[in-house]
């Protein structure tokens, strides 16, 4: 009866080829990324001669070898158009940005705390405005402006303007304080301030209003107002000002102690 190894019923895996070793049938081996078997044996056959050896399995296409790409401690590695790219690392507190889809990642800067902002102020006092007319408050100089996105010129009026990557929501806030200009006032009046908004490339349109009313024989009387608004990059918001006292002018107080003025800072 003859008698079979147990053992020899299987593939015997022998590592790298190497010329000076013998090699017998079903022996498996390694060469230039691609796998042989031993169809007859062998000394000194390279793999490829296919009067010793069947190949069985064959090298993949080689890859990006990141250890060439990625250079450099805080190194990253993306997939641009073409194929794996370094991105090297941004400066301190920067973060990774998407560009989106068929854009590749960069780094960006994080903006500050509830940037932008700014705090304009009127600088001295105007006089002798008309009753029953909106006029434009004018916040003619700046305590701070982040990002110079604020106006302090008529021609402008006054305004701020959303900045590139910076729409969100908004809060704008002050304070405005108004004083007679012929003694006290001989009834309840009637002031008021707006918030008007103008979308990048259009006409300004009231948002919203806050109306105060002045009890009589009040020369000097002031009050704060607050508005909450959602603003696109490129929108425009100003602040306007109106009396219905019925007859005579009004003025309106400003020095550099901000006695009238405006702020506003992007909440999210």
């Amino acid at each position: 009866m003859a008698t079979v190894n147990l053992g020899s019923i299987k593939f015997n895996w022998q590592g790298a080829y190497a010329g000076g070793t013998a090699y017998a049938v079903d022996d498996v081996v390694s060469y230039n990324g691609a796998s042989y078997i031993c169809t007859a044996a062998s000394t000194g056959n390279l793999p490829t001669d296919t009067n010793f050896w069947d190949q069985m399995s064959s090298a993949g296409t080689n890859g990006t070898d990141l250890g060439t790409t990625l250079t450099t401690q805080g190194d990253l590695v993306y997939r641009d158009g073409s194929g794996l790219q370094r991105l090297g690392a941004g400066t301190a507190g920067q973060v990774l940005q998407s560009g989106g889809t068929g854009a590749n990642v960069s780094w960006t800067d994080v903006a500050g705390g509830n940037e932008p902002s700014f705090l304009a102020f009127m600088s001295g006092n105007q006089l002798s405005y008309g009753q029953n007319t909106w006029y434009d408050i004018p916040f003619d100089s700046e305590k701070w402006d982040t990002d110079n996105a604020v106006s302090t010129s008529p021609s402008d009026n006054y305004q701020f303007v959303v900045p590139s990557g910076k729409a969100g929501k908004y809060v704008f806030d002050g304070f405005i304080r108004f004083y007679g200009a012929g003694g006290s006032n001989t009834g309840s009046d009637n002031y008021e301030v707006k918030l008007r908004k103008k979308p990048s490339g259009g006409s300004y349109a009231d948002y919203a209003k806050q109306p105060h009313t002045i009890k009589p024989d009040m020369q000097v009387y002031a009050f704060t107002f607050s508005f909450g608004i959602d603003l696109a990059v490129g929108d425009a918001v100003n602040l306007q000002m109106f009396s219905e006292q019925s007859s005579g002018t009004y003025n309106v107080y400003g020095d550099s102690t901000l006695g009238t003025y405006w702020r506003g800072f992007k909440i999210g």
